[in-house]
């Protein structure tokens, strides 16, 4: 964790953490995790988490983001562009 920190310019706890905090399954993944972020966030509320929780990929979670916040729906979100 520490090289990992260094490189990146972030203390190790905040790697370990974000690691622990975004993992599903045993493994992380980048994209999950910004979901997982986004979702707790309030901006896409429960949404991301239940659709991944019923085998969509992170993709399709996206996806249907993007359109929504493209259409004329003003309750329309997309996800966060700063940490993916």
């Amino acid at each position: 964790m520490g090289a990992i920190g260094a490189k990146l310019g972030r203390p190790s706890s905040t790697i370990s953490r974000e690691l622990n905090r975004n993992r599903v399954v045993g493994s992380y993944q980048p994209q999950v995790a910004c979901l997982l972020v986004a979702a707790r966030s309030q901006r896409t509320g429960d949404f991301a988490v239940d659709k991944l929780a019923e085998s969509w990929n992170p993709q399709q979670v996206a996806g249907y983001w993007r359109y929504r916040s493209t259409s004329n729906d003003a309750n329309g979100a997309a996800p966060s562009p700063i940490s993916c």
